[in-house]
């Protein structure tokens, strides 16, 4: 099977073709070593996955502790549990049982590409618990499978440019007449991260507690905290912090690049991070991603294997 799956450093987007539907799903990339297994008072806890000598819980699994995400090394390391996680999910919604070998479609930031060939090959052969699996891996750098799944919904022509807003990194390809312009595409860390932290230390502040980046996110999503069995709502604080962030994201890639923001036919906004935005504020050769935007990436990967 052709699996699509953008590793995030916030949460892993999947897409598969079934039927000739392309169905999607995500989970946190979220990770914690799990301790403790020896103790026989309770049955082994089928969520817990071996991987290279240790236990761990993995997405939504997790319980307390995750790991920090915003790390390439994070992301080679822990690459091949994601992977995992996201075959077996599919196993479960489609009521089959995959290949130990498929296609893997992913992607990695420009920021991140001098370890292009490292992450390759953690996807290519790995031991999830004693099961072995190899995979023909397809690698595409992020924000180009934006491209790929946009271009005809939008009608991009011309000078286009993508900004894909990730959790750690903003990336910025550009595209002249479908060509890839290595030259004017970067990438800097001023993911939606930011923001998240910056809510993080309100709420710790106001309840004089430590809480994780990962429940910040959650937090953040849902507009309001449950905490000591009390419920307060953040959601004025958010709509705040979503300005600021549109404002100094709009300064940073003028600082970036001014001229060639002026004179793109489309900027392409894309990522989950469009939904931290406010709208309102940018120009107009602004554009959308399609909708849910946090999938533009993964059915590109997918639509770029299939069309070769």
């Amino acid at each position: 099977m052709l699996i699509g799956i953008d590793i995030g450093y916030g949460d892993v987007k999947c897409a598969y073709e079934k039927d000739n539907e392309i169905k999607t799903f995500k989970f946190p990339t979220a990770v914690e070593r799990v301790r403790g297994t020896g103790f026989n008072f309770a049955k082994e806890d089928e969520n817990v996955l071996s991987f290279n000598g240790f236990k761990y819980r993995v997405g939504e699994d997790v319980l307390l502790t995750p790991y920090d995400t915003r790390n390439v090394d994070f992301l080679i390391e822990f690459a091949p549990l994601f992977v995992y996680k996201a075959m077996k999910k599919i196993e479960e919604i489609e009521k089959i049982k995959l290949e130990k070998s498929n296609k893997v479609a992913t992607g990695l930031s420009i920021l991140n590409w001098h370890k292009n060939e490292e992450f390759s090959n953690s996807l290519e052969k790995f031991v999830v618990n004693d099961e072995v699996f190899t995979n023909e891996v397809f690698l595409f750098a992020q924000g180009q499978g934006v491209y790929i799944q946009n271009k005809d919904i939008l009608n991009l022509k011309g000078l286009v440019v993508i900004v894909d807003i990730g959790f750690n990194t903003l990336d910025v390809i550009t595209f002249k007449d479908e060509k890839p312009l290595k030259d004017l595409s970067f990438a800097v860390e001023f993911g939606t991260f930011l923001i998240i932290k910056e809510l993080q230390k309100l709420i710790e502040n106001e309840y004089k507690t430590t809480i994780s980046e990962i429940e910040a996110k959650e937090i953040f999503n849902s507009g309001e905290v449950k905490l000591f069995g009390k419920i307060r709502s953040f959601k004025n604080e958010i709509s705040k912090l979503k300005e600021m962030y549109s404002k100094e994201l709009i300064m940073t890639l003028k600082n970036k690049n001014v001229e060639l923001f002026r004179n793109a036919d489309y900027v392409v906004m894309s990522g989950g991070g469009v939904y931290y935005l406010d709208k309102n504020m940018f120009y107009d050769n602004v554009v959308f991603s399609e909708n849910p935007y946090e999938y533009g990436n993964v059915k590109g990967y997918l639509k770029g294997v299939k069309n070769g």
